[in-house]
């Protein structure tokens, strides 16, 4: 619409909303802390620069638009059978026709959509089995905004030196080039890497 905008959210906001809020156009200001953080930031940079505040829920033209939602969906699927709205404001619509889904390919094909378009990675390090090695890899991935979502530590592998494990890091990424970085920054602090992804 060419209107500036700026929306403030705590740091912990899901990656998937600070990116899809930035595709939109808007400048994302992420506050350490939790919402009520985030709204008194918003607040104090609307005095600041005399910009209209708008309420993310408290305010009737937004709760007016999320109630269309409803006459939206009727208008385009008029055979709808069921709809699940998620709190938290996100617009997400799941249709159920019949109980023909398979959940276990519907989760790999999710998989591999983050994997391909650069949302999700896994990385395989070869570490040195000693303290503080996890606790170094953690810190260079919360670095560079990256979500661990998941890690494996192998350590029996008849493949590996003795003193050796193996670390496998799933995590939430913004694109490939957040992943790259994260890798670079790994390799340049010494750290070996097997694979970049599945």
């Amino acid at each position: 619409m060419g209107i500036a905008s700026a929306v403030c959210m705590p740091d912990g906001a899901p990656i998937s909303k600070v990116e899809a809020t930035k595709a939109l156009g808007a400048q994302v200001c992420l506050v350490k802390g939790s919402y009520d953080d985030a709204y008194e930031k918003a607040c104090q940079l609307q005095k600041e620069s005399g910009a209209t505040f708008i309420h993310p829920f408290d305010d009737e033209a937004v709760i007016a638009g999320q109630g269309t939602i409803g006459l939206e969906i009727i208008e385009q699927l008029p055979d709808v059978e069921a709809v699940i709205c998620p709190i938290a404001g996100k617009k997400t619509v799941c249709i159920f026709s019949g109980g023909n889904i398979d959940v276990t390919i519907l989760s790999r094909v999710i998989t591999r959509g983050l994997i391909t378009t650069g949302r999700q990675a896994v990385l395989q390090i070869a570490l040195q089995d000693k303290p503080g090695q996890l606790q170094e890899v953690s810190e260079i991935i919360a670095t560079y905004g990256a979500n661990v979502i998941s890690v494996y530590h192998e350590h029996a592998d008849p493949n590996m030196a003795i003193s050796s494990c193996f670390l496998k890091v799933t995590m939430e990424t913004r694109d490939f080039e957040q992943i790259q970085q994260i890798r670079q920054e790994l390799e340049r602090r010494g750290f070996r890497l097997i694979t970049g992804h599945l």
